[in-house]
């Protein structure tokens, strides 16, 4: 067709052979349809890829869509045992929980416990602590007066003692010789202590704090000490107006064990009468 090619003309125009006008057209013919097939398979091939594309996209898509509405059901094994384990794992981590919580109760409860009894007991501590304190002193204080009393009972005692012993020496001595009394004859080995005054009062509160200490049911003394009468200076070795202690033998103690300070001091004389 001398339409269908523009260039188809001149080259017609130009001076040439029939055989060269021949093969040039056929060479563009061959070109023309070579173009068009070309073009149409690629149209094909392209259609056929957009279709095998989707198909493949809709069957795909297709096999996600059943998994995913298993799992929507909760069918699916990938999805229900994770779920499995993961509920396992809730379990024990509940009642590791509950372990730790009652632990911690139990930690809360003591505590409160301990809190509770330390407040109910502190004031008992003090107020025993107090009680005992208080009654230390009031003891202290009581045994102090107790000694006291006993250190001016027997101060009374010594001042009656010796203005007794000066009105008996008056008597004796105003007597005359026929009209006085003889010491009476005992028998039986007798000591006599004669010490300073000092002493003897210290010796006396000693004495008399150590009965005082001692319960009566403990009281085993034979015959308590006694103070010779003044009556009779001439027996207690020319010493008149001085407290001499006398003490009968007892069988179990001896004379040391009696008056302490007499192992320095003790002098063997006559016995005082009764």
């Amino acid at each position: 067709d001398p339409g269908s090619n523009p260039m188809s003309g001149s080259q017609c125009m130009e001076p040439a052979s029939p055989s060269a006008c021949v093969s040039a057209s056929l060479s563009l013919s061959l070109s023309l349809s070579l173009s068009l097939c070309v073009h149409y398979f690629l149209v094909d091939f392209l259609l056929d890829l957009s279709t095998v594309v989707s198909g493949v996209f809709r069957e795909r898509l297709s096999q996600l869509r059943v998994p995913l509405e298993e799992v929507g059901a909760e069918r699916a094994p990938e999805y229900t045992e994770p779920l499995g384990e993961l509920q396992q794992s809730l379990k024990i981590f509940i009642q590791v929980t509950g372990i730790y919580k009652g632990f911690c109760l139990d930690v809360i409860r003591n505590k409160y416990e301990c809190e509770l009894q330390g407040a109910k007991q502190h004031p008992e501590s003090k107020k025993l602590l107090f009680h005992h304190t208080l009654q230390g002193e009031l003891q202290e204080q009581i045994q102090r007066l107790e000694e006291d009393r006993q250190s001016l009972d027997i101060s009374s005692e010594w001042w009656d003692d010796k203005l007794h012993v000066r009105s008996s020496a008056k008597t004796w001595d105003s007597l005359p010789p026929s009209k006085r009394k003889k010491a009476p004859l005992i028998s039986g080995p007798y000591i006599v202590y004669m010490l300073q005054e000092i002493n003897i009062l210290e010796d006396w509160t000693a004495i008399k704090k150590a009965t005082a200490a001692v319960s009566p049911q403990k009281r085993k003394i034979d015959k308590p000490l006694g103070v010779c009468p003044a009556s009779f200076p001439v027996l207690l070795h020319g010493l008149p107006l001085q407290l001499s202690l006398v003490c009968t033998p007892l069988p179990s103690l001896g004379p040391a064990q009696l008056w302490p300070r007499a192992a320095s001091t003790r002098q063997d004389c006559l016995p005082c009468p009764q």
